[in-house]
This record gives structure tokens, C-alpha cells and sequence, in this order.
């Protein structure tokens, strides 16, 4: 079936035809049965699909709703709007105090002086033979990385800035 052929009869689905192509295809799904099975793929899709379209919110019900829910009594009779038991309670209570006792307790060490001594060995200049070279040495202090790259000027680039 045409693609053409498909939209017209989309549009007689739609309600969108004029009395005349309406009589053509009505004739042409009789006699097609590639355009009877797209009609009939056309109405099964609006089948499906009744009913399922978005409502509209109305807030003030729903919040109302959720008052009236959150309001009732849990079944221990106590008003609660979350309920945990109580053995999760306690274990919970357990861990933060014991976290709270053991992280103030701790001695926390640096992990640079550990590591690299300190900056006691720290590269702060590098020499090198290379013609047109300047080294850089970048020493970062918080981790004790010391990095070094050489920047090659050209010889015919004048290094006036």
C-alpha cells in the first residue's frame, strides 16, 4: 500500500474525509485487503488506547487524601507518619555512637610525610642538554607528587613574550 493511500485512510479514521472519498476508501478496503488491515490495525490501536489518556491533578484532593493517610493510626495505635521497629532503632543508635566514639579517637597521619618523607626529597631543579629546552618542575605539596616537563622552544620562535 501506498503511503499516500495510508494517510487518506488515516485521515477517514479521523473523521477528516469528505463524503466522496469516504465511499472511495470504504470500495478500496474491500477490495484491498493490505487497506482493510490497516483500518482494522487503526481500530484495535484506538481500543487500546481508550481510557488510557492523562487526567488532570487535582492537587487539593490529593493533599487532603495524603492528610486524612497520614493521620490515621498506624496498627500499633501510635500516629506516625514513618514507623520503624524498634530493634532497627536501636541497632542504628548502636552504629552512630560507635562511629562516634571511634572517629574522634583516631589519630590520622599524613599521608605525605609517610609516603615521601616530607619534601626532604623533592626535585626543585632539573638541568638538562637538550638545546632550546626549559624544564618546569611542579611540586604539589598536599599529595608530595613532584612533576617535571620540558617545554622545546623552536629555534627560530623568539621567546620574548
Amino acid at each position: 500500500m501506498k503511503k499516500e493511500t495510508a494517510i487518506r485512510i488515516a485521515a477517514l479514521f479521523d473523521g477528516e474525509a469528505d463524503s466522496t472519498e469516504k465511499a472511495e476508501l470504504r470500495a478500496l478496503m474491500q477490495r484491498d485487503p493490505e487497506a482493510q488491515a490497516y483500518w482494522d490495525q487503526l481500530k484495535e490501536l484506538s481500543r487500546k488506547l481508550q481510557g488510557s489518556h492523562y487526567a488532570g491533578i487535582d492537587a487539593a484532593a490529593q493533599w487532603n487524601a495524603f492528610s486524612r493517610r497520614r493521620d490515621k493510626a498506624n496498627p500499633a495505635g501510635q500516629k506516625k507518619l514513618l514507623y520503624f521497629p524498634r530493634l532497627a532503632t536501636a541497632a542504628a543508635a548502636l552504629v552512630a555512637l560507635g562511629i562516634g566514639i571511634w572517629f574522634p579517637g583516631r589519630k590520622i597521619e599524613s599521608t605525605t610525610e609517610l609516603e615521601t618523607g616530607g619534601l626532604d626529597h623533592a626535585v626543585y631543579m632539573v638541568e638538562t642538554d637538550l638545546e632550546n629546552a626549559t624544564p618546569i618542575v611542579y611540586i604539589d605539596e598536599p599529595s608530595g607528587w613532584t612533576v617535571v616537563w620540558v617545554v622545546e622552544q623552536d629555534a627560530h620562535d623568539p621567546v620574548d613574550g
